[in-house]
């Protein structure tokens, strides 16, 4: 995740307040990155049984081939011979892919289950301690007393990505970077229509979504990175180890999903 300001923030900077989302008896849990996985399927895992308790049901949806996929990719983007100077705008090209993919399972789970939360789970690039610095904190809140996080504005996450997606994609300058669009599966007419119908989706259904940022020890790559981008180091060759979360902190996340919660 790539973010600006705050960076003299610390985690325990981070403002807390409670999630505010609009419970329902079902819990939809999504993990989109499989790179991710080892931390939060766990996660997600007590969070539910936690729930159940409370008599919230919950499902988990995970996406379990990301990580081939993009390092697949990479090898295609490296026969096109991005150049150095080109790796910014490559990341934003994978980054829009990466957005573009979750949007469309997030609206099609919100529109085969109307009446059902839905909590978006990541995990971060490292297992951040409250004394510790996190340029991010300005775009996140944080459960009281925790180290669990969630996005300030969940439709801005997607928003700002795709809605400028078509014009980059549109404006690129240079063979090798249009070529390399094609090899993600970018266009800027779909993209433009995604734009169109999945954002106002989402934002009608807003107040019962979030999105839940862990932190988490990650395994950092072995291989050689050189000439990759941020994007395919993160999602093809670091991978997350299980999370260090005390049961405090997903009891905290339950309680403020659960129906039984007392304000």
């Amino acid at each position: 995740m790539q973010r600006l300001g705050g960076r003299g923030l610390r985690l325990s900077d981070v403002k807390e307040a409670r999630l505010p989302i609009r419970k329902s008896g079902k819990a939809m849990f999504f993990a989109p990155h499989t790179s991710e996985n080892p931390a939060t399927l766990p996660f997600i895992s007590e969070v539910g049984q936690e729930l159940h308790k409370g008599g919230t049901g919950s499902t988990t949806h995970s996406v379990e081939d990301m990580r081939e996929c993009v390092l697949s990719l990479s090898a295609q983007l490296r026969r096109i011979g991005i150049r150095r100077r080109e790796l910014p705008l490559l990341e934003r090209l994978l980054h829009l892919c990466d957005a573009s993919s979750r949007l469309h399972r997030i609206t099609t789970m919100l529109g085969k289950h109307p009446n059902a939360m839905l909590v978006e789970v990541h995990a971060l690039e490292r297992d951040y301690r409250l004394s510790d610095r996190f340029e991010w904190g300005n775009h996140f809140r944080r459960l009281p007393s925790t180290r669990v996080l969630f996005l300030a504005s969940y439709l801005e996450e997607y928003a700002l990505v795709l809605g400028r997606g078509a014009e980059l994609i549109k404006t690129l300058d240079g063979a090798r970077l249009r070529q390399a669009a094609s090899a993600i599966g970018l266009d800027s007419g779909d993209i433009r229509a995604q734009a169109a119908s999945e954002l106002p989706f989402l934002e009608a259904n807003l107040p019962r979504c979030a999105l839940i940022e862990i932190p988490a020890p990650c395994m950092p790559p072995r291989e050689d990175t050189a000439g990759m981008t941020r994007f395919e180091v993160s999602y093809g060759l670091s991978i997350s180890a299980p999370h260090t979360l005390t049961p405090f902190d997903i009891a905290s996340l339950a309680a403020d999903l659960g129906r039984l919660r007392a304000d």
